[in-house]
């Protein structure tokens, strides 16, 4: 099983979530904040191309299911209102939510395995955001 490339197609889909939220209300401001001004609504269905997404936006972050099964929770950073970075929660949604990887790995393997990319310097502790219950990570290719 290659981690990486479930971080890459993971982050895909928070990308995908930010073009079809662009896409579909003409923004050009990060979602959350077309959210805080009235733009976009708390809750919704949107379609785009084969996809069907559900999304909740919740204090900093959205939560995000494609297609009635691949679940994606992301935050946004502060004061920058972008998206950098996964918590390895998050994470563990996402692969328990996609059938091919759902089986492969539990969450302490997810962290020993975070944890060796840091080692390895292939994933980094994100220094702008600070979180109470787990760190924010990103790739460093």
């Amino acid at each position: 099983m290659n981690i990486i490339r479930i971080i890459e197609e993971y982050e895909s889909f928070v990308k995908l979530s930010f073009d079809i939220f662009k896409t579909k209300f003409s923004i050009d401001e990060p979602p959350l904040v077309a959210h805080r001004k009235g733009i976009i609504p708390k809750t919704g269905t949107l379609l785009y191309a084969e996809y069907k997404l559900d999304y909740i936006f919740h204090g900093m972050g959205c939560f995000c299911v494609y297609n009635n099964s691949i679940e994606i929770n992301f935050d946004y950073r502060l004061k920058w209102f972008d998206y950098k970075g996964f918590e390895a929660g998050n994470l563990f949604l996402f692969i328990q939510s996609v059938e091919r990887y759902k089986n492969i790995i539990n969450k302490e393997q997810l962290v020993f395995m975070l944890d060796d990319l840091v080692k390895e310097g292939l994933l980094k502790i994100n220094p702008d955001e600070i979180k109470i219950d787990g760190y924010n990570f990103y790739l460093s290719l």
